[in-house]
């Protein structure tokens, strides 16, 4: 978390997704944030449940438990004494398609989004379908991803807990069913679909 320097409380800003913050998105994050706390916002990086130093066990990105979790997120942002209530939340391409899903709920301290490079409607537009046609290479490689991250350690933040194997080893027992059968289970618009974008009914 960045904070302005300020006397009165401020507007937060969130970022959320699963892109371990402690490592793989440290360098931008380290460019980003201070900058937005500069003019004025709280500036916030939370790890989606599961990923980096966040409890818990992965979720499916098309389900509903990581946009129930960033509502919450928000709810608890605005209700800060530091906060002026007003959240926003911006992200790329993942985290995007994370702030569009998660207004689509419209939670009242949800004021504005900005969503870069990310898809309305998995079905038709993801980086693994297009047209609503599934991309082989494509799929099978975000999958095999998403699967070697969930399996990594806790982030470093966390590694000063005794727990932080215990999530670890959490993680890797009751992650054990790759993403990709999930989503190759679902070929057509069918309601697992039509609730992962924003496009036909809002979530």
């Amino acid at each position: 978390m960045w904070r302005a320097l300020a006397y009165a409380p401020v507007p937060a800003l969130l970022e959320y997704l699963p892109d371990r913050l402690t490592d793989r998105t440290a360098p931008r994050d380290w460019q980003r944030h201070p900058w937005y706390a500069g003019h004025g916002y709280a500036s916030v990086r939370v790890d989606a449940r599961g990923h980096g130093d966040s409890e818990g066990v992965p979720a499916d990105p098309y389900g509903e438990s990581e946009r129930a979790d960033g509502v919450e997120v928000i709810h608890w942002l605005a209700d800060r004494p530091w906060c002026s209530g007003a959240v926003g939340m911006f992200g790329i391409s993942r985290g995007g398609f994370t702030s569009l899903r998660i207004a689509a709920l419209a939670p009242e301290p949800l004021k504005a989004i900005v969503a870069v490079c990310s898809t309305d409607d998995p079905c038709d537009n993801d980086g693994h379908r297009t047209g609503g046609s599934v991309l082989a290479v494509e799929t099978h490689a975000r999958a095999a991803t998403a699967l070697a991250d969930v399996a990594r350690p806790a982030g470093s933040g966390a590694r000063g807990q005794v727990m932080w194997c215990d999530m670890w080893v959490k993680r890797l027992l009751e992650t054990v069913e790759p993403f990709i059968h999930t989503w190759l289970s679902h070929p057509t618009r069918d309601e697992y679909r039509q609730h992962a974008g924003v496009r036909e009914d809002g979530g």
